[in-house]
C-alpha cells in the first residue's frame, strides 16, 4: 500500500502510437496511516440551529459550495486522480478497440456541457497533452472527458449503438454484465467480482419485479448498467426510491439560456475558477447571438417593450475585469441550476428545505454512475484503491459544485447510492445540514491533507457576523479586539505549525470564552429549555455585585449595543461623592440592567452560537487524561453520578482551583466542594495556551461530561486571604 497516494506504478499502457504518458505525480505528503472511517461528529449543544436559521444561511452555503469546488479543482491530488482515471479508462478502451478510436471516446461536441472541448484535431495527441505533466487541462475538462468515454457519448439507449457511440466503457460493461463475458473483465483488469454481483442482481427476481411495476418509467430498470433504478436498488430499494422522489420534484426551466442559474465568465472569475485554453477556445467558438428583452422609450417618451440582439463580438468587447461593473453574458453551459427548478411544494423539497439543506436538481445520478464506473475500472496496481476512489469522488465534487450542477448534499447522496465502502461513513442527513458540512470537512482533511479549504458555511457565517457592525445585524457580544486577537493567534500558530484545524472562527469562539463571555455561554447551556429567561436572570446576577460595591468583571462593557454603551458611559462618569451619588449609582445600574434584560433574547441566541462554535473548536484539540481540579458548589449530596451541563472549567493545579472557592455561593443547605477529577480521555480539553491566564492551567470539560463519585472527605477548611472556607473534597472519575 502506498500511504501517500503518490503514483508508484504505471497504469497499463495504451498500445501503439497513441500511448498516453503517466500524469505528473502529486506532491508527496508525509507518510500517514491508512484511511480511517470518518469519525463520529462531536455533540454540538444546539446543533448550530441558530446559524441554520439565519437569513444568510442559504447564500452562505451556496458561496461555500462553489468556493469548495474551486479549492478542490486546484488541489494537485484531485487533478492527478482525474488524470489517472482518464488514463486507466483509455488503457481499457485501447485494449479492446484501437487506440485512435479509444481517444475519440473522450471528446464530444456539446457546448451546453461544462468542460467539453470539441472534437477537432488529433484527438490522441489532445488526450496525451491533457494527461501530461504540467498540462493546463482543468479537473472539469478531465472529468468531462471521463464522463464522455464512460457512458455519456454512448447515450441512454439500450439498443446496439452505431460505430461512433460503440467505443464506450458502457459497451464493454454490457458485454460483461448483460452478456456474461466475465473473461473480458478479467482480461481488462476490471473488478470482476463486483460486476459478477451486479449481473446476478440484474438477473434476479427482485429486479424483474421492479421493472414490471406499473407507473415506473421503463428506463429506470432497463437492461442498462447505468440505469438510475438499477444502480442504487442493488444496495437497497430505499436508495432508488429516494433518487426518484428527489427528481420527480423538479421541472425543466423554460428559459435555460438566460434564466436563473445560468453561469457567466465574470462570475467564475470572481470565484477564481480556472479555465484551460481548450475550454476557452471552445466557448469562443460557440458563442451565439443573444436577444435581451426589456423596456425602452418610444419617440413620445413612453415605455414600450423592446429587445436587443447582442452579437458574439459585442459580448467579447464587453468583457471587463470582474472587479469592475459591467455587462455579464451567459456562457453556453447549462448546469443543473439553469436546467431545472425545484418545486417548493414537493414533499421531498419541503422535507429538506425546513432543515436548511441546499437543493439544486435532486440526488445526483451522474455521481452514482461516475463513482461506480471508477470502482469497476479499479486503479492500477500499486495504488491505494480506497484513497483513489475517495479522491476521485472529490474530483466529481470539484466538477459539479462551481457550476452548480448539484448541491453537495445531492452529490453525497448520489455517491452513497453507489454503495462504496470508502464513502459509507460520510453523513448526508436531511435533518442536519451543518453536521454534514462538519463531517465532510473532516473527510477532506483526512483525504487531502494540507489542502487549503474554505471555512464550512456555519463557521464562515459566525466569523462574518462577528465582523459585521450592529447596524448590519452583527454580533453585539463580540468586539473588534476579539476578532483581531483570533487573527493574531492564527498567525502565531501558523508560524509554530500548531493546530491547523483551529482556524479563525474557532479561535474566536475560544477568545469569547476565555475573554469574559463564559457566563453567557454557560447560562444558555444551564437553561437550555428557557435560554432567554436564563439570560434575563443573568443580567441581574452580573449587575448585582456592582450594586453591592463588589469588584466584578463586566464583559458587557465591550458589547456593541449603542444604547447599552451609552448607559455604561453614564455610569462610569457618575459623581462618586455623597449620599446622592449612591442613589445615582443605583439608578444608573438599574438602567444598565434594564437594557441587558431588553437584549436577553438576542443575547441568548448569540450565546448559543458561541457555545456551538466553542464545542466544535474543542473537538480539534486532543482529549486530556490525568487529574484536574474544580471548585464548585452543590445544593445537596446528589449521589454517585455527576453531570456537568455547561462547559466546566478545571485546573491541573489544585491550589489554583482552591482560589476559586470564595466565588462559589451555595444556597441555604448547599456546600462548597473541590472536585478531584480523574479524566480518562473523553471530555477534557487543555485550553491553557488560549487563556488570558495561562498560569491557571485550565482544562475545559465539554457540556454533558459525566463522572462517577468514588470518595469524599467532608468538612475540610481552607483559609484564603485571611478567611476560612469549609468545603468537601470529592473524588470523581470520568465515565462519559
Amino acid at each position: 500500500m502506498n500511504p501517500t497516494g503518490a503514483h508508484t506504478t504505471e497504469p497499463e499502457p495504451v498500445a501503439g502510437p497513441s500511448h498516453i504518458p503517466d500524469p505528473a505525480p502529486a506532491p508527496v505528503a508525509p507518510p500517514r496511516p491508512a484511511l480511517a472511517p470518518v469519525p463520529a461528529p462531536l455533540r454540538v449543544p444546539h446543533a448550530h440551529e441558530r446559524a441554520r436559521r439565519s437569513p444568510r444561511w442559504q447564500s452562505a452555503t451556496t458561496e461555500y459550495e462553489q468556493r469548495l469546488g474551486v479549492a478542490l479543482e486546484r488541489a494537485p491530488a484531485v487533478r492527478r486522480v482525474a488524470q489517472l482515471a482518464v488514463l486507466r479508462l483509455a488503457s481499457v478502451l485501447g485494449q479492446e478497440f484501437t487506440p485512435e478510436r479509444a481517444a475519440g471516446a473522450f471528446f464530444k461536441d456539446d457546448p451546453s456541457s461544462a468542460g467539453q472541448v470539441g472534437t477537432g484535431g488529433d484527438l490522441g495527441a489532445r488526450l496525451r497533452d491533457a494527461c501530461a505533466p504540467g498540462s493546463g487541462a482543468t479537473v472539469r475538462q478531465l472529468m468531462t472527458a471521463f464522463y464522455n468515454a464512460a457512458y455519456y457519448k454512448y447515450g441512454q439507449q439500450a439498443e446496439k449503438p452505431d460505430d461512433e457511440r460503440e467505443v464506450s466503457f458502457k459497451t464493454l460493461l454490457h458485454r460483461v454484465v448483460l452478456d456474461g463475458d466475465t473473461a473480458l473483465a478479467d482480461r481488462l483488469g476490471l473488478d470482476t467480482p463486483a460486476l459478477r454481483g451486479y449481473r446476478a442482481y440484474l438477473l434476479s427476481k427482485d429486479r424483474k419485479r421492479l421493472k414490471s411495476l406499473p407507473g415506473i418509467p421503463a428506463h429506470l430498470f432497463a437492461d442498462d448498467v447505468f440505469a438510475l433504478g438499477n444502480l442504487p436498488a442493488r444496495h437497497g430499494l430505499g436508495k432508488a426510491v429516494s433518487m426518484g422522489r428527489s427528481q420527480w420534484g423538479r421541472t425543466e426551466r423554460p428559459d435555460q439560456q438566460t434564466g436563473p442559474g445560468k453561469p457567466t465568465l465574470r462570475e467564475y472569475d470572481r470565484l477564481g475558477m480556472p479555465f484551460s485554453e481548450e475550454e476557452l477556445a471552445y466557448l469562443e467558438e460557440n458563442l451565439k447571438p443573444l436577444t435581451v428583452s426589456g423596456l425602452d422609450h418610444d419617440e413620445q417618451g413612453r415605455l414600450q417593450p423592446a429587445s436587443l440582439t447582442v452579437t458574439p463580438d459585442a459580448m467579447r468587447a464587453a468583457r471587463l475585469d470582474h472587479r469592475l461593473p459591467g455587462a455579464e453574458f451567459p456562457l453556453p453551459w447549462t448546469p443543473g441550476a439553469a436546467m431545472y427548478a425545484m418545486d417548493p411544494s414537493a414533499l421531498w423539497y419541503r422535507k429538506h428545505d425546513k432543515h436548511g439543506v441546499p437543493l439544486v436538481a435532486g440526488i445526483s445520478g451522474t455521481t452514482t454512475r461516475m463513482v461506480s464506473a471508477m470502482h469497476w475500472l479499479r486503479p492500477p496496481a500499486g495504488e491505494d484503491r480506497q484513497l483513489v476512489e475517495r479522491q476521485f469522488f472529490l474530483a466529481v465534487v470539484a466538477w459539479m459544485l462551481p457550476t452548480r450542477d448539484h448541491s453537495l448534499y445531492e452529490i453525497l447522496r448520489g455517491a452513497k447510492a453507489a454503495g462504496l465502502t470508502g464513502l459509507a461513513d460520510l453523513p448526508a442527513s436531511s435533518q442536519d445540514a451543518v453536521g454534514m458540512y462538519r463531517a465532510f470537512h473532516v473527510f477532506l482533511r483526512e483525504t487531502l491533507p494540507g489542502t487549503a479549504l474554505p471555512e464550512p458555511p456555519h463557521a464562515q457565517l459566525y466569523l462574518d457576523l462577528a465582523k459585521a457592525g450592529p447596524e448590519d445585524d452583527g454580533l453585539i457580544t463580540v468586539d473588534k479586539r476579539m476578532v483581531r486577537a483570533a487573527r493574531a493567534r492564527r498567525r502565531k500558530l501558523d508560524r509554530q505549525g500548531h493546530h491547523p484545524a483551529l482556524t479563525e472562527p474557532y479561535l474566536l469562539a475560544l477568545e469569547q470564552y476565555t475573554g469574559g463571555s463564559h457566563q453567557l455561554i454557560n447560562r444558555v447551556l444551564s437553561w437550555r429549555a428557557l435560554p432567554t429567561l436564563g439570560t434575563r436572570l443573568l443580567a441581574g446576577e452580573m449587575i448585582g455585585p456592582l450594586k453591592e460595591d463588589q469588584v466584578a468583571e463586566i464583559p458587557f462593557a465591550t458589547w456593541r449595543d449603542p444604547e447599552l454603551k451609552r448607559r455604561i458611559d453614564a455610569y462610569t462618569a457618575r459623581d462618586l461623592d455623597g449620599v446622592a451619588s449612591k442613589r445615582q449609582t443605583k439608578r444608573l445600574l438599574d438602567a444598565i440592567q434594564s437594557r441587558m434584560e431588553a437584549l436577553s433574547e438576542r443575547l441568548s441566541e448569540e450565546g448559543q452560537l458561541h457555545a456551538d462554535m466553542l464545542a466544535e473548536a474543542l473537538s480539534h484539540l486532543p482529549p486530556v487524561t490525568g487529574t484536574v481540579y474544580r471548585a464548585a458548589w452543590e445544593p445537596f449530596h446528589q449521589g454517585a453520578r455527576h453531570t456537568f451541563a455547561p462547559f466546566g472549567s478545571t485546573s491541573r493545579d489544585d491550589e489554583q482551583a482552591l482560589e476559586f472557592l470564595p466565588l462559589q455561593r451555595p444556597p441555604v443547605g448547599g456546600r462548597r466542594v473541590l472536585y478531584h477529577v480523574n479524566l480518562t480521555g473523553r471530555s477534557g480539553r487543555d485550553i491553557a495556551e488560549f487563556s488570558k491566564h495561562p498560569d491557571e492551567e485550565e482544562v475545559l470539560l465539554l457540556p454533558g461530561a459525566t463522572f462517577t463519585e468514588t470518595g469524599r472527605f467532608k468538612g475540610l477548611i481552607k483559609q484564603i486571604k485571611g478567611k476560612d472556607y469549609t468545603y468537601d473534597y470529592v473524588f470523581l472519575t470520568e465515565t462519559g
